[in-house]
């Protein structure tokens, strides 16, 4: 039993999240080939509108929480050009965008990281959250 929970979170990021609601018809625009879309989505956030992710990967498992932001190299995060969340997230092998979406009231400015492969997306700054818990790699011996 104990390696299966060892298996389980190797393969997927557990970032604490506080309490989301979650919309299944929820609506998301953004733009793309320069025109504006406009598409319904079924998503969470949190009180705050800080976290943005899709209901898909609320509680479960998919593209956009897996391990990849650990492989991403950390030195690719840095420079003075460009966002380190759409970095880690092209990075990761997702699409970076900006969007807004609805609430049930208002729009939101966010952005979120898109995997084709499922379909879902989380906020960048969620990944950079998940990427502070990968485990540290040993130091090269040759670089000691």
């Amino acid at each position: 039993m104990t390696l299966l929970l060892l298996l389980i979170a190797k393969f997927t990021l557990v970032t604490e999240l506080p309490k989301l609601e979650c919309l299944d018809a929820g609506k998301l625009r953004f733009l793309a080939l320069g025109s504006q879309q406009e598409e319904k989505s079924a998503y969470c956030f949190d009180k705050t509108r800080s976290y943005f992710l899709s209901k898909s990967c609320h509680g479960k498992d998919c593209a956009a929480k897996t391990k990849k932001v650990c492989a991403v190299d950390p030195g690719r995060l840095k420079g003075q050009v460009g966002s380190p969340g759409f970095k880690l997230c092209e990075g990761a092998g997702g699409v970076p965008q900006i969007l807004e979406f609805h609430d049930g009231e208002k729009w939101w400015s966010m952005d979120r990281c898109l995997f084709v492969s499922d379909g879902s997306y989380m906020d960048t700054g969620l990944m950079l959250k998940s990427r502070s818990e990968c485990p540290l790699k040993k130091a090269d011996k040759k670089g000691q």
